[in-house]
């Protein structure tokens, strides 16, 4: 084999073998890449199984916060004990940190959010005005954790609440 040859020979072995070990480079790049997405799609499965935890825990406290307007309580005590479940809502925002995890705008009283505000903020003297608000953040609570109601179920007991609250009206108005 004469000279040129070889150099053509050796010339074409270089380029293949350059191209062969780019590629190879550019695999293993491309595959570490990949990993690292892989590594951080599973990272933000956790984080987001976290952050509803956190959220369900949040929540449950929130809860704990509506329970002196409960129906189980006389109207006249969920009057007399809104600035309670008021002060309740203010320190589960803030000192608890619930506000951070509470879904939703401010200026929509569908929700949570919203239902929120509209509760923690309301000023009245009516029992069912102030059932309404706080219902309205029990039921923006269970949407958002995706706890939903019987429609039906959720109509009865409305009714059921309404019916006890306005006669209640009607004797104090007497």
């Amino acid at each position: 084999m004469d000279q040129t040859t070889l150099n053509a020979v050796i010339s074409a072995s270089a380029g293949f073998f350059g191209a062969v070990a780019g590629t190879v480079i550019s695999y293993v790049n491309v595959r570490r890449g990949q990993l690292l997405e892989e590594v951080k799609l599973l990272a933000s499965w956790h984080h987001s199984a976290q952050a509803e935890d956190a959220k369900v825990r949040a929540y449950v406290e929130l809860w704990k916060c509506l329970e002196p307007i409960s129906t189980r309580n006389p109207p006249d005590k969920i009057v007399s004990r809104l600035p309670e479940a008021q002060q309740r809502l203010q320190d589960w925002y803030y000192k608890q940190g619930g506000g951070l995890l509470i879904a939703g705008s401010v200026g929509d009283p569908a929700t949570a959010k919203g239902a929120f505000f509209t509760a923690r903020d309301l000023s009245s003297k009516d029992p069912l005005e102030i059932w309404r608000a706080f219902h309205g953040l029990r039921h923006a609570i269970r949407q958002d954790l995706g706890i939903y109601e019987e429609k039906s179920d959720e109509r009865a007991s409305l009714e059921q609440a309404k019916k006890r609250l306005e006669s209640y009206k009607e004797k104090a108005a007497v």
